[in-house]
């Protein structure tokens, strides 16, 4: 009887501690993301807003700056379906996307005191600037943004990680245009209907073949999609999906 009841008790203890484990291990991967407010600007002051919750995978510091940006690339491309959105300095459709990337991931998890008040938990700002071609005019002009937000950034003590991909023959390479359908990605799907997937309320398609065909990537970045809203040239807001959680933005 007794020889029963110390088993009992054993096995008892045995999943108290393994429930607590995974409390703690689910509460650790919780404070590993990195909060982002990404703003991709058109022409005409168009632009599209989204809360993005980048996770830190295993074993990578919080304050891996490639690592982030590893991540924003694979989440940047559910963005840019998301809207035709045209060039920000000629207003010709946009094919290419120029990252400029602030990062203050160095701050204690969400919650903690931080410098007297609590930490608003790692974060940065992605600035995305829609553009016709790098190699032209805008990418220059685009460049020179991203130079000026630096030099901003600077001077005020919060110096971003600037990332932008140097392709050699850049001329002769040619990227699926903003709006398009994420999997496809051809011209033509632009002016077709299109749905939005049900779970971000970001990415599009042109049809549910090319939507069950993407999901196997899409899965993963659509959980990072927390919010997004756009922004029409005259000011106006239209939320496409309300973050539960807003961002504190800076």
């Amino acid at each position: 009887m007794l020889s029963k009841v110390l088993l009992t008790l054993g096995v008892f203890f045995i999943f108290l501690y393994l429930f607590y484990s995974y409390i703690k291990g689910a509460a650790v991967m919780a404070s590993r993301v990195l909060l982002v407010s990404a703003f991709i600007y058109g022409y005409n002051e168009i632009r599209l807003e989204a809360d993005l919750a980048l996770p830190v995978p295993p074993g990578v510091s919080m304050t891996d700056e490639t690592a982030h940006k590893l991540q924003l690339a694979r989440v940047i491309p559910d963005l840019k379906h998301s809207y035709p959105m045209t060039c920000e300095f000629c207003g010709k459709p946009a094919m290419e996307n120029h990252l400029n990337f602030a990062s203050w991931s160095h701050l204690p998890p969400k919650g903690q005191m931080w410098m007297g008040r609590p930490s608003p938990g790692p974060m940065g700002n992605a600035y995305i600037h829609a553009v016709c071609s790098m190699s032209g005019p805008c990418g220059k002009l685009a460049q020179g943004m991203a130079n000026m937000m630096g030099g901003l950034a600077i001077a005020t003590g919060t110096p971003p990680e600037r990332t932008q991909i140097q392709m050699e023959d850049m001329e002769e390479m040619r990227f699926p245009k903003n709006g398009s359908c994420a999997y496809c990605q051809t011209d033509e799907s632009i002016k077709k209907p299109k749905s939005r997937c049900s779970k971000c309320k970001a990415t599009q398609y042109c049809g549910p073949a090319c939507q069950q065909s993407d999901w196997s990537r899409h899965k993963v970045t659509c959980k990072w999609i927390k919010g997004i809203r756009f922004v029409d040239e005259d000011g106006k807001m239209t939320i496409w999906k309300e973050n539960p959680d807003p961002i504190v933005r800076n």
